[in-house]
């Protein structure tokens, strides 16, 4: 049986179809292309201008509302982030941020950073030593509207303390014997 041969019209209308649907798929591409590099530049906006210039009036445009911030299994609120950042440049006045690597996809940045500074005052009510510390974490935000509405951050808490001269010590003498 022969292929059925369809009206000139009909394959016309076939491939204007495509054409339409290949052009908003490019549309859609280039948008979602531009909505990336516009997370990445607000992600780099947060280190360069919020963590390392302490411009703390910035968390209100680039930050959405609702936004939450994981860390292990707390989640904190914009105020509270807001106050962290105020923090870590109490606990080292010469702070720097540095963004290792930054990777897009969707609606998710991914950070990978590291932060580098003196300890010039308190950290989890330890006085500070003077001592250098550097160490690096991950953080990955994820947007809806340009902006930040969710975070999930990670980095060495015991690292910062031993490099800035604080240790773990046991409780007790030796092992628990319950």
């Amino acid at each position: 049986v022969a292929p059925a041969l369809e009206p000139k019209s009909h394959r016309r209308g076939k491939r204007s179809s495509l054409a339409l649907l290949l052009a908003l798929a490019a549309a859609v591409g280039a948008s979602a292309c531009e909505d990336t590099a516009e997370n990445k530049a607000t992600s780099r906006r947060v280190f360069d201008e919020i963590l390392n210039h302490q411009r703390y009036e910035l968390f209100d445009s680039l930050y959405g509302p609702g936004f939450v911030k994981h860390v292990g299994l707390r989640s904190y609120d914009l105020a509270q982030e807001v106050e962290a950042a105020k923090r870590m440049h109490t606990m080292s006045s010469d702070l720097v941020m540095t963004i290792d690597l930054m990777v897009a996809e969707g609606d998710k940045v991914a950070i990978l950073y590291t932060g580098e500074g003196t300890s010039t005052g308190p950290l989890m009510g330890l006085p500070p030593t003077g001592r250098h510390v550097r160490s690096s974490g991950t953080t990955i935000y994820r947007f809806a509207e340009g902006r930040i509405v969710e975070e999930w951050t990670t980095y060495d808490n015991l690292d910062i303390l031993s490099q800035i001269g604080y240790s773990m010590v046991p409780s007790g003498s030796g092992p628990r014997g319950d």
